[in-house]
C-alpha cells in the first residue's frame, strides 16, 4: 500500500468492511471488486496505474481480508455490500469491476 493511500472500516448492511482508497473523492470513482480468498490490495498495480484519473475504491469484501468473517447461516448478498459501501462514502454514480466472485 502507498504511504499517501487511506485504511478505514464502515459498517456496511450491519457488517464491518474494510476498505483502501487511493483518493478524497475529488475523481472519478472507481471500486474495484477482488475474487475469492484474496483482498482489496490484489488490485494493487491497477490501482497504482489508474488513480492519477480515479479516486479508487478497493474493499475487503465480507469474509475476506481485514474484514468482518461470515457467521453460519448468514445471508451474504455481495451485490448490496458494494452499492452500500458506495452509499455510505458518498461516492454517487461510480464505475465498478470486479472478478471471480
Amino acid at each position: 500500500m502507498l504511504s499517501h493511500w487511506t485504511q478505514a472500516d464502515l459498517l456496511v448492511n450491519g457488517v464491518r468492511i474494510h476498505y483502501t482508497r487511493t483518493g478524497q473523492g475529488d475523481k472519478p470513482s472507481l471500486v474495484l471488486i477482488h475474487g475469492f480468498s484474496d483482498n482489496g490490495l490484489c488490485w494493487t498495480p491497477v490501482a497504482r496505474a489508474l488513480e492519477a484519473d480515479y479516486d479508487i475504491v478497493m474493499p475487503d469484501m465480507r469474509g475476506h481480508g481485514f474484514s468482518a468473517r461470515v457467521q453460519p447461516d448468514e445471508k451474504v448478498d455481495m451485490a448490496a455490500d458494494v452499492a452500500e459501501l458506495i452509499r455510505a462514502l458518498g461516492l454517487g454514480r461510480s464505475i465498478v469491476g470486479g472478478h471471480s466472485m
